[in-house]
């Protein structure tokens, strides 16, 4: 997302491409909509966005680009306030942001393997997959991040999930686990 324009396409509440699947997921666990807040770095101010997020139960991290959220969070400073809340959701890039360090296995994104600092919620000897579907990239690419030490690397389909949760990883849907 490079614009204002893009935050629009993607995520303003009448048509964005993205807007309903997000909130519809909060909306059926009874989250009321107006309990719902989709922070815009193109046009809130940072202390409308340190203020939102001190007031929030959850945070939830939405997929795009890992290293532009990376460096947005910083930029603003965001991350103290997100430190302080106790359940933190990501979808893809956001579900890898939230490691030490997390890693980019070749494809249309990256043209080769790359680790990337992470906001080190998650400070735990495991690293994920997003997106997994068992390609020759993402296979070797966990390899790698093995050797290096990881304990566990969870290929995380789009079917499935994980939860962190006083140091111990659950997982539901399709994920495969490797050691």
């Amino acid at each position: 997302m490079k614009d204002l324009a893009d935050w629009e396409f993607l995520y303003n509440n009448i048509n964005g491409v993205h807007y309903f699947d997000i909130v519809n997921q909060f909306l059926s666990l009874g989250v009321k909509k107006e309990n719902i807040k989709l922070l815009n770095y193109f046009t809130d101010e940072v202390k409308t966005m340190k203020d939102i997020i001190n007031k929030s139960e959850v945070v939830f991290f939405t997929g795009g680009s890992a290293e532009l959220s990376m460096k947005r969070i910083l930029e603003k400073e965001l991350l103290p306030e997100i430190k302080k809340r106790n359940i933190i959701i990501g979808s893809s890039a956001g579900a890898m942001i939230q490691l030490k360090e997390y890693f980019g296995s070749p494809d249309d994104e990256y043209p080769e393997f790359k680790y990337f600092e992470g906001l080190g919620l998650i400070n735990d000897n495991f690293s994920i997959e997003v997106h997994y579907c068992s390609t020759k990239s993402q296979d070797e690419s966990i390899e790698k991040v093995l050797k290096k030490g990881a304990k566990t690397v969870y290929g995380i389909s789009n079917s499935g999930a994980l939860i962190y949760k006083d140091n111990q990883v659950t997982v539901f849907g399709d994920v495969t686990i490797f050691n």
